[in-house]
C-alpha cells in the first residue's frame, strides 16, 4: 500500500474531496481525490512548488464545486441505524440472539430517544446509560451483555460509513471484583439423584419434571433442547435435535440408553392418558386435549424451575439462585472432568467445544479441595491430625445428633394418579 499523508479535506460526507502527499519509493507527488466510495477518481502533480500550487488550486476549486452541488444527507437517527442494522444482519443472527439484541437496543432507545442523531452522543451519554442499567438492579452479566450488544451495532454502522463518529471506542466497562459474575452452581451426582427421587412419575403435576430432570441429568443438554423434544426427532437408537433449537446452531445427537427409553415410555403413557396427539414429548398441561394460539405447546422452563425448587425442599437440598435446570449440565461436566481429568472431553459430552467455557463450567468442588487439604495436613503432621476432636463436656457446640432428621431423608409421595 502506497503511503499517503492527508493534507486537507473538504465537502460533505459521501461527496468529499481530499488532498494527499503520496510517497512511492523515492518519488513524491500531490494527489487530489474525489467521488463516493467505490467510484473514487483522482489526479496528481509533481511534488515541487509549481505542482503544489496547481494541486491546491484544483483542490480548492473542485471542493467549492462539490459543496455547491452536494446535498447534505439527513442525519442518521438512532432508530434508523437500528433499522439499517436489522436489514443487513438479522438473517445472520439466531432467533434467540436477535431477541437479546432487540431487548438491549430498546433499553438504549429509552435512554437516548429514537429520533436523536446517532453519531452525536458523547462518552458521558454512554456512562449515564451504564449508570441507568445499574440503577435498575440488573444482574452484572445482563448489564455487560446489554452494553456489548449496543456497542456491536455502533461499530457496524461505523464500518459501513453510516456514522462519522463513534464514541463507544472510548468507553471502558469496569466491574468491581465483588460484583463480577460468579460461576453458576452445579448439582452433585447425589443431589441429582435425590431431586429425581423426590419427583413422582405417577402424579399428573410431576411427571414432566421427572422426565425433564432425568434427561438433563443424564445427557447435560440445555433446557430448551430437552423441553422442546419431539417424537419425530427419535430415529431408532438416536435422538436428532435440529440446529434451530440448539444454541450453537449445530444439529445435536443423543444415543438412547435403556434408562432414557424408560423415561420416554413414561411420557408416552401420559400422552395416551391425556389423549394428547401432538408433536411434543413434554407437552404443556394446556396443550393436552385443547389448543390455543397464545399457549406454549411444550413444558416451560419457569414451570420446570418451580418443580425443581419444590423437589429440592422435599429432598432437604438448599436452593441456590440460578442453579435449577442448568445445574445438571454443570454437574455432568464436573463429574466427567473428575473421572477423566480432561475438562475438554467433558465439554464435548455436552456439545460444547469452546475452550473459553472450561473456566465457567469447571467450578471449584469443595469436597475435593477439602480432601486434598486434609491429606496435606496429614502428611505434614501425622494421620488423623485434622480429624475433629470431641467437645469438652461444658461446651455448647452443637453435635451431629442435633441435626433434624427430616433434613437427612427424602420425602416420598403416596398419592398415585397412574394413567
Amino acid at each position: 500500500m502506497t503511503p499517503r499523508k492527508r493534507l486537507a479535506t473538504t465537502g460533505d460526507r459521501g461527496n468529499l474531496v481530499r488532498l494527499f502527499m503520496e510517497t512511492k519509493g523515492r518519488m513524491k507527488r500531490y494527489v487530489v481525490q474525489w467521488g463516493p466510495k467505490g467510484a473514487r477518481q483522482q489526479d496528481s502533480w509533481p511534488a515541487d512548488a509549481r505542482g503544489k500550487a496547481e494541486a491546491e488550486a484544483f483542490f480548492k476549486a473542485f471542493g467549492e464545486t462539490a459543496r455547491q452541488s452536494s446535498t447534505a444527507p439527513e442525519p442518521l437517527t438512532v432508530r434508523a441505524m437500528w433499522t439499517a442494522y436489522l436489514e443487513a444482519e438479522a438473517e445472520h443472527l439466531r432467533p434467540r440472539s436477535l431477541a437479546l439484541y432487540s431487548a438491549s437496543w430498546r433499553k438504549w432507545e429509552q435512554h437516548v430517544k429514537p429520533d436523536s442523531v446517532a453519531d452525536q452522543l458523547d462518552i458521558r451519554t454512554i456512562a449515564e446509560f451504564r449508570k441507568r442499567l445499574d440503577e435498575q438492579k440488573l444482574e452484572t452479566a445482563t448489564v455487560k451483555a446489554t452494553i456489548a450488544q449496543v456497542r456491536i451495532v455502533y461499530n457496524w454502522a461505523e464500518r459501513m460509513e453510516l456514522i462519522s463518529r463513534n464514541r463507544w471506542h472510548l468507553f471502558v466497562h469496569k466491574v468491581a471484583k465483588e460484583k463480577r459474575t460468579k460461576p453458576r452452581a452445579e448439582f452433585s451426582s447425589a443431589e441429582f439423584v435425590a431431586i429425581w427421587k423426590a419427583l413422582n412419575t405417577n402424579r399428573r403435576g410431576q411427571w414432566r419434571a421427572w422426565c425433564a430432570v432425568g434427561l438433563l441429568g443424564i445427557y447435560g443438554n440445555r433446557q430448551n433442547e430437552i423441553l422442546q423434544l419431539q417424537w419425530s426427532w427419535i430415529d431408532g437408537d438416536y435422538v436428532n435435535i435440529p440446529g434451530d433449537v440448539v444454541k450453537t446452531g449445530e444439529e445435536g445427537t443423543l444415543k438412547l440408553f435403556a434408562l432414557t427409553r424408560t423415561i420416554l415410555d413414561i411420557a408416552k403413557r401420559w400422552a395416551i392418558a391425556e389423549k394428547y396427539k401432538g408433536a411434543y414429548v413434554l407437552f404443556s398441561g394446556q396443550a393436552a386435549g385443547r389448543t390455543h394460539a397464545s399457549q406454549q405447546p411444550f413444558y416451560s422452563i419457569q414451570t420446570l424451575t418451580d418443580h425443581i425448587h419444590r423437589a429440592e425442599a422435599r429432598a432437604g437440598i438448599a436452593s441456590i439462585k440460578w442453579r435449577a435446570g442448568h445445574g445438571f449440565r454443570r454437574g455432568l461436566v464436573g463429574d466427567l472432568a473428575d473421572e477423566t481429568g480432561d475438562v475438554m472431553f467433558a465439554l464435548q459430552a455436552i456439545g460444547d467445544r469452546d475452550v473459553r467455557m472450561a473456566s465457567r463450567y469447571r467450578v471449584r468442588r469443595n469436597d475435593k479441595v477439602n480432601t486434598a487439604v486434609e491429606g496435606r495436613a496429614d502428611r505434614l503432621f501425622g494421620e488423623g491430625a485434622t480429624k475433629v476432636q470431641p467437645s469438652p463436656e461444658n461446651s455448647e457446640a452443637p453435635t451431629v445428633s442435633s441435626v433434624e432428621a427430616s433434613k437427612l431423608t427424602l420425602s416420598k409421595s403416596t398419592t398415585s394418579e397412574t394413567p
